[in-house]
């Protein structure tokens, strides 16, 4: 019986550890960088692209499209923000 309460117990702390993973903290800052401030101003692509590439990979985006393009990492990043709705 303890066991299974056991088993309960750290099925319930994964549920709520895999739901806070979801929601990304606003403003959401990655390397420095504040993702939200930056696509609020169309300043995404002031970034180099091993910039944007980092952040992606930190993220954990899916990247579409040529890697050598800033545009390919800049849209998933557009899409996080716009998803998550930050209004900073």
């Amino acid at each position: 019986m303890e066991a299974l309460e056991s088993e309960t117990n750290l099925q319930d702390l994964r549920l709520v550890v895999y739901d806070d993973l979801r929601k990304p903290e606003h403003p959401i800052e990655v390397h420095g960088y504040n993702i939200c401030h930056l696509t609020q101003r169309n300043k995404l692509m002031s970034l180099k692209v091993n910039e944007l590439k980092a952040i992606c990979d930190t993220m954990g985006l899916t990247i579409e499209g040529s890697q050598a393009r800033k545009k390919s990492y800049v849209k998933p990043l557009d899409e996080l923000v716009k998803r998550c709705s930050c209004n900073n």
